[in-house]
């Protein structure tokens, strides 16, 4: 469902992060990033592609991914809180995220980020982020692997 891993801390500057924008819904807006901003940060597996995600109150509804795999590094984290989800339903997400109504699920976990964590989640799993109604936008470096599994991408981290 998601692991803390212990990555080293990134020095890094909003400003040459936020590249093209990719996709912007309701409190959430997605960059794309150059790789090469990130030369020194090596995977044994490449990612597929890297984004910066801007979040602003109140979050994000639970939701599952296009991607079944991402690892997020918390440049602004704040104090809000991510929690997991399960359901009966089952839904296709092949054309886009997953948007799911919480009257239909069961919260199974949730976990508060610091900024400079990193957090390897399996976004196939529904998830979603609370956010304060006074909440500063929250800023994620986001790792996409678009043909692994969350546990092929944990192992490969953790070697």
């Amino acid at each position: 469902m998601f692991k803390r891993i212990n990555l080293p801390t990134l020095d890094l500057n909003l400003d040459t992060l936020a590249g093209t924008p990719i996709s912007s819904y309701k409190h959430f807006d997605e960059y794309k990033s150059n790789m090469e901003v990130f030369e020194n940060l090596t995977f044994q597996i490449k990612p597929s592609e890297i984004n910066l995600t801007k979040i602003t109150s109140p979050g994000v509804a639970p939701h599952k991914d296009v991607w079944p795999v991402a690892l997020n590094y918390y440049i602004n984290a704040g104090k809000d809180s991510t929690a997991f989800w399960k359901s009966n339903i089952n839904r296709n997400i092949s054309n886009g995220p997953t948007i799911f109504n919480r009257s239909e699920l069961v919260k199974v976990n949730e976990f508060v980020a610091n900024t400079h964590d990193w957090y390897l989640f399996d976004t196939k799993v529904i998830h979603s982020v609370d956010m304060s109604k006074n909440s500063n936008p929250r800023f994620i470096l986001r790792f996409i692997w678009r043909d692994h599994s969350f546990d092929e991408i944990l192992k490969s981290l953790l070697l």
